[in-house]
C-alpha cells in the first residue's frame, strides 16, 4: 500500500498521521477519483494541519467549500422535490445524497453526490413524472425519440438544465435479475425520519440503511472509497444489534452483501467484526473471495482479466444459491438493458453472444 492511500484510509476513518506523506499530487488525485477529497479536508484541517502544505490545505478547502455550496443547494431541492411529491399524493424515501450527507458527518459538504436519488412505488411513476415536470424536470429521451425507460435497472433519470439538476427516481433498489425486491412495499414499513439541513426527511431505517449501503458498494465492486467510508460510519453509529441485522440480512437476501462490506470494512479500516458476523464470514467462502477483489479494486492493484464485466460478476456472486444464481444469468440474459433497450426484446441474446465471442477472442 502506498503512503498516499494510507493516508486516505486514515482520514476515511478519522484516525490519521499525515507526517510522513510526500507526494501530494497523488494523494490529491486519489482522494478525487474516490470522492472522498473533501472528507479528507475536513478530517486533516482538524486533526494534524501543520502537517499539510500550506498550498495543499488551500487546495483542499477551495473543494471542501465548493462541494458544500453545491449540496447545501441540492438539500435545498430535495426538499423542494419531496414537498411537491407529498402534495401530488406520491408516497417517496429519500436516500445516499444528502441524507447520508447529514444523517452520518453531519454537514452537507462532507459526502460527494451528483444527484438526487427518490424511491417511490411504480404504481406512481407517471403521476411522478408529471410533478417533476412542473419544477422543470424531463425524462431522458433515447435515439430513437422514446422515453429511456428500461425496467431492469429499476429507475429512470429525470434532468434539469436551469439551475443544473438531475434526480433517479427508483421503483426498485436492486437490478431485475437479481430476483430481489427493495421497494416501497418492503421498505416503508420501516422508515424512519432524520434531519436534512433542518428540516425532516423519510429515509431508510438505521438496518436497512446499512444493508442497502453494502448492497450499493457491493453490486458495483466497491469500486469508490467513499461508499465503503458510508458503510463503516453506518456500522460505527447506527448498529447495535448484531443478530438483528443478520437475521434481517437473510430474510431480505442481503446477507452476503453485508458479509462482504464487513469483511472490508475491518480489512482496510481496521473495524472490530462482531463475533455473530465472524461465524458467519467462515462460512461463507464466496464473501471472502469478493471482498478480496473488492480490496484489490479499491487499492489499484492489479488484477487477471476476466471475460465478464465487474458489474456482472459481482451481481452474480451477491446472488444467494444455485437457483437464484440461474434465474439471474436468464434475466441477464433475456431482459434489455440501458445498453440494447431501444432494440427488440429477442435482439439481446444474440447481441451478447456477439460480445463476449470477440471477448473470449481477445482472451486468447
Amino acid at each position: 500500500m502506498t503512503p498516499e492511500t494510507e493516508l486516505l484510509l486514515q482520514c476515511a476513518r478519522g484516525r490519521l498521521d499525515a507526517a510522513a506523506l510526500r507526494d501530494w499530487a497523488a494523494f490529491l488525485a486519489l482522494a478525487e477519483n474516490h470522492n472522498v477529497i473533501s472528507l479528507c479536508a475536513r478530517r486533516l484541517e482538524q486533526l494534524c494541519p501543520e502537517a499539510v502544505p500550506s498550498d495543499v490545505l488551500a487546495v483542499l478547502q477551495m473543494r471542501l467549500r465548493k462541494d458544500s455550496e453545491r449540496n447545501l443547494f441540492l438539500s435545498g431541492e430535495l426538499i423542494r422535490v419531496l414537498d411537491c411529491l407529498a402534495r401530488g399524493g406520491v408516497r417517496a424515501l429519500a436516500f445516499k445524497g444528502p441524507v447520508l450527507a447529514w444523517w452520518l458527518y453531519g454537514h452537507p459538504g462532507l459526502r460527494r453526490f451528483l444527484d438526487l436519488d427518490i424511491l417511490i412505488d411504480w404504481h406512481d411513476l407517471d403521476r411522478a413524472t408529471e410533478l417533476f415536470r412542473g419544477l422543470g424536470y424531463a425524462r431522458e429521451v433515447g435515439r430513437n425519440g422514446q422515453t429511456k425507460i428500461v425496467r431492469a435497472t429499476g429507475q429512470v433519470s429525470l434532468f434539469r438544465t436551469s439551475p443544473p439538476a438531475a434526480v433517479d427516481l427508483h421503483w426498485n433498489l436492486a437490478p431485475y435479475a437479481m430476483g430481489l425486491s427493495l421497494d416501497t412495499r418492503h421498505l416503508l414499513p420501516r422508515a424512519a425520519v432524520v434531519q436534512v439541513a433542518g428540516r425532516p426527511v423519510l429515509t431508510f431505517g438505521a438496518e436497512d440503511q446499512v444493508l442497502l449501503c453494502a448492497f450499493h458498494g457491493g453490486k458495483h465492486g466497491w469500486t469508490n472509497l467513499a461508499w465503503l467510508a458510508d458503510l463503516s460510519a453506518l456500522m460505527e453509529t447506527h448498529v447495535a444489534d448484531w443478530p438483528r441485522l443478520l437475521a434481517e440480512a437473510r430474510r431480505k437476501r442481503l446477507l452476503r452483501s453485508l458479509l462482504t462490506g464487513v469483511c472490508l470494512v475491518h480489512d482496510l479500516f481496521g473495524a472490530p467484526v462482531p463475533a455473530e458476523v465472524a461465524r458467519s464470514l467462515d462460512r461463507d467462502r464466496t464473501a471472502r473471495k469478493l471482498a478480496a477483489e473488492a480490496r484489490l479494486s479499491l487499492l489499484r492493484l492489479p488484477q487477471s482479466r476476466k471475460i465478464l464485466p465487474k458489474e456482472v460478476r459481482y451481481e452474480l456472486g451477491l446472488t444467494e444459491g444455485w437457483a437464484g444464481k440461474t434465474a439471474y444469468c436468464w434475466r441477464r440474459i433475456t431482459e434489455p438493458n440501458t445498453e440494447d433497450w431501444e432494440l427488440a426484446r429477442g435482439a439481446r441474446p444474440f447481441r451478447l453472444m456477439r460480445k463476449y465471442a470477440v471477448r473470449l477472442a481477445g482472451l486468447q
